[in-house]
């Protein structure tokens, strides 16, 4: 049986970041099986979720409507606040995919790009569930400088 071993970190924001790593093991009593076996599957315990997706250029000079497909925008930014909580930002890789553990709850994000002077629509949250992977993606689209 492949036992899963799971690494928490507690964060400034109360926020909790995991690492997961696999290893080959024997079955010990108690162990509680990995999904895809076939006993009952994990209890989560922990009270953040993930919460990720893609930052795409959404801007108003580009071609929207013509079917191809949006560009992704490498080291956006994201900012992620949430009441009573010390906001923080979040960067895109060079393909605008990001991805972020989080504490259960409503979390309010605003995505920047690097040089444009784009970000995404004001008022963008999303629901952070505990033990579960949220994707969202994120379109920039309200620019003060333009092509």
């Amino acid at each position: 049986m492949n036992l899963l071993s799971l690494v928490c970190l507690a964060g400034c924001w109360g926020m909790v970041g995991c690492v997961e790593s696999a290893e080959k093991d024997t079955a010990l009593p108690g162990d509680t099986a990995l999904p895809g076996d076939t006993a009952d599957p994990v209890d989560c315990s922990s009270t953040a979720g993930t919460l990720e997706g893609v930052v795409y250029e959404d801007y108003p000079w580009t071609v929207r409507d013509t079917g191809e497909p949006l560009l992704p925008a490498g080291h956006a930014r994201i900012n992620i606040s949430q009441q009573d909580v010390d906001p923080f930002t979040a960067v895109a890789d060079s393909e605008g995919h990001y991805s972020v553990d989080l504490q259960q709850g409503v979390w309010n994000l605003l995505a920047t790009d690097s040089g444009e002077g784009c970000s995404s629509d004001m008022g963008l949250s999303v629901e952070i569930v505990a033990c579960e992977t949220v994707e969202f993606d994120i379109h920039l689209t309200d620019c003060t400088l333009g092509g």
